[in-house]
């Protein structure tokens, strides 16, 4: 049902994103149950919240259940910095974004280097959502809005990870492998469609 597919997506407690790669299986039924008014075909538009789903649901939400169900047993070291390290010297962040037809993602990774030259590195913070659809142009999928989006999620995030750490940090590393992204970020003289000049506006003032 409607009801119960929402009530599995939201069951996991993941501020993190430590296993956002998997809650993305989710997402994709529920982008399918829930589309847009004039995407929705008759059983939808017929279906109440508490109706059985289309049978072309049950096959991913039951790998959804099974995932869930397996992430019970996975340990993660949540220290930022381990206790053995003597006397931690160096901090600074390293974030990816990228993008793809599905989906648009990041993660935050804080490298770290001790008085005696020991490098640990640890997982930070990380998401997926699914590509926005404002990531279109004339009607079709542009990777390079979809890889401009991820880089603006990342930016947002990561600006919001260095003011909670509350410790002295170097420039951030941000990484992306949208080549028209960088292109973009780069050009101070061009003039780009709105949509993009609006993202382009937002990630500066993130960065800022």
């Amino acid at each position: 049902t409607k009801r119960g597919l929402l009530a599995l997506i939201m069951s996991p407690y993941d501020p993190f994103g430590l296993v956002a790669p998997a809650l993305l299986t989710g997402k994709l039924p529920q982008c399918q149950a829930f589309p847009r008014k004039h995407e929705m075909s008759q059983d939808l538009k017929a279906a109440q919240w508490d109706d059985a789903r289309p049978e072309r649901f049950i096959r991913q939400v039951e790998k959804l259940a099974a995932t869930l169900e397996k992430l019970k047993d996975i340990p993660v070291q949540r220290a930022l910095i381990p206790g053995e390290l003597a006397g931690p010297a160096y901090h600074q962040l390293f974030a990816f974004a990228d993008a793809s037809a599905i989906a648009v993602a990041y993660a935050i990774y804080m490298r770290t280097i001790d008085n005696n030259g020991k490098v640990h590195v640890a997982f930070v913070a990380g998401d997926s959502n699914l590509t926005p659809r404002v990531a279109t142009y004339k009607g079709e999928l542009s990777m390079p809005r979809a890889e401009l989006c991820a880089a603006l999620l990342c930016t947002e995030n990561t600006r919001i990870i260095e003011r909670e750490l509350k410790i002295s940090l170097p420039p951030t590393y941000y990484f992306t492998d949208g080549e028209d992204v960088n292109s973009w970020i780069w050009n101070t003289k061009a003039q780009f469609p709105i949509y993009i000049a609006c993202l382009l506006y937002t990630s500066d003032a993130a960065d800022e």
